[in-house]
């Protein structure tokens, strides 16, 4: 399975114009730059709120959700599965073997980046700041062993269903339709946030710099898949043009009219 897969990622690879390939490079480095600047920055940022003790307020605000009831313990690890990293995993690989399949190289290299390219940079994130996890759940035993922020669940939740409901919004010509897959994404981006607050697995801050994370990620994958849709308008537009040659009409003047036609000889 995985030499087909390669195959049919160097195939499409190599079916795309030159000038797209070169635009699909630029544009995965330059994301990623933008990545990695835009980690450190949110990491900057944070730390700075909370030496000015702009967010010492966030255990209250904790305890207030908690108190509200809206989630229980139980609902939230069943809503917080939806952006867990098997579940992703499992979307993002069937997605790319289907894209490859479909001969949309592209489409394929936005899924599994997806998930890579944000693992690492909240990874990044956490290599920055060693920040520690609440306590308030269960003694923080529901809260993994790595550090705080960014919310890894929360960026990867934005970046892999945003991107799925950018292809299928761009695939679909019903208003209706993009509307309801559009709603059905951003219900889910906010459901899982949701889910790691109640299991006390994150500060508010840490699921906020996880969104922003995914959304800027968001933004250049959604480019890369744009460069593809653009690549296969081009082909289908320039592959076969009409000519009048190949359907056996010739349009080269001549001296019997300026179609290129010759007068019926005489009887």
């Amino acid at each position: 399975m995985l030499r087909r897969a390669w195959s049919e990622a160097a195939t499409g690879w190599r079916a795309l114009h030159r000038s797209t390939r070169r635009s699909a490079l630029r544009t995965v480095v330059l994301g990623a730059v933008l990545l990695v600047a835009a980690t450190v920055a949110a990491v900057f940022v944070a730390r700075r709120l909370e030496l000015a003790g702009a967010l010492a307020g966030e255990p209250a605000l904790l305890d207030a959700f908690l108190a509200t009831g809206w989630v229980s313990f139980s609902g939230g690890v069943w809503l917080q599965a939806l952006g867990t990293d098997l579940f992703l995993t499992a979307i993002v690989l069937v997605g790319a073997i289907l894209s490859l399949r479909a001969g949309r190289p592209l489409t394929a290299l936005a899924l599994v980046l997806a998930f890579v390219g944000m693992d690492l940079a909240v990874r990044l994130g956490w290599s920055l700041w060693a920040r520690p996890r609440p306590t308030v759940v269960f003694g923080g035993q529901a809260a993994p062993g790595f550090h705080a922020f960014p919310s890894g669940h929360s960026g990867k939740t934005v970046v892999v269903w945003g991107l799925l409901a950018v292809l299928w919004m761009r695939a679909s010509r019903s208003t209706v339709e993009r509307l309801l897959v559009g709603v059905g994404a951003t219900v889910i981006m906010v459901l899982v946030p949701v889910a790691r607050l109640r299991m006390g697995a994150h500060w508010p801050s840490d699921l906020v710099g996880g969104a922003f994370l995914g959304l800027v990620w968001l933004a250049v994958l959604a480019r890369l898949v744009m460069l593809e849709a653009g690549d296969r308008r081009a082909g289908v537009g320039g592959a076969a043009p009409f000519s009048a040659g190949a359907a056996g009409l010739s349009t080269a003047p001549s001296s019997g009219g300026a179609a290129g036609l010759s007068p019926p000889p005489p009887p």
